[in-house]
């Protein structure tokens, strides 16, 4: 079990780097370009709403029953909610910080960077623990069609012996690897958000 339980960890863990990356580039060109947002974001609604998990046999086609396809069908799942978080972020700043951003004179890039970045985070944040659980549901996915490794070939072996008892049991260890990622996320999030959460949690003035 502990060596089927590091082989879905190395899964999910690269799926959800892969995710992060393509999100966030996604993710600023849907929300800076409008290119991005009239041609590119209209596809990403349109391959969201499709059921990602009937996918899954492509992948494996495609990559094989290796550790590859598993990783791309984790990051592909996980890959829509921190693009539209991101994107949202990058909406957040009000109209009156961007004018005056505008009138200091400062660049799109410096606007980007010093503004919309950081008052896009939170939204970023919630895209991201979104994407830490969906990204574990996707690895176990690609496992339970063959391959012979990690937690989702041992789930196909217990169901197909009818132990009800053991496929149970997996499956809260596989709900613990969930909750460590999105506990991850939140701890990254306390760290870099801070000032959202004191700002939220300050009492109103009289």
């Amino acid at each position: 079990m502990l060596a089927a339980f590091w082989v879905t960890t190395q899964e999910v863990l690269v799926g959800f780097v892969i995710a992060v990356s393509i999100g966030v580039s996604l993710g600023v060109l849907v929300g800076e370009t409008t290119i991005g947002e009239r041609a590119v974001m209209p596809y990403i609604v349109a391959i969201d709403t499709m059921p990602k998990l009937a996918f899954a046999p492509l992948f494996v086609s495609w990559l094989g029953f290796g550790i590859g396809s598993k990783v791309a069908l984790a990051a592909f799942i996980s890959v829509f909610p921190i693009v539209v978080g991101t994107a949202a972020g990058l909406h957040a700043a009000d109209a009156n910080s961007r004018m005056l951003f505008q009138s200091i004179g400062a660049s799109r890039m410096q606007t980007l960077i010093k503004l919309k970045i950081p008052t896009g985070l939170p939204q970023f944040f919630t895209g991201l623990k979104i994407a830490s659980i969906s990204v574990v549901g996707g690895a176990v996915a690609g496992e339970l069609l063959g391959g012979g490794q990690g937690f989702g070939e041992l789930i196909r072996a217990a169901a197909a012996q009818l132990s009800t008892a053991r496929v149970f049991s997996l499956i809260i260890y596989l709900s613990l690897l969930g909750v460590l990622m999105f506990g991850f996320v939140s701890w990254m999030q306390h760290k870099f958000v801070f000032w959202h959460r004191s700002s939220t949690t300050r009492p109103p003035e009289k």
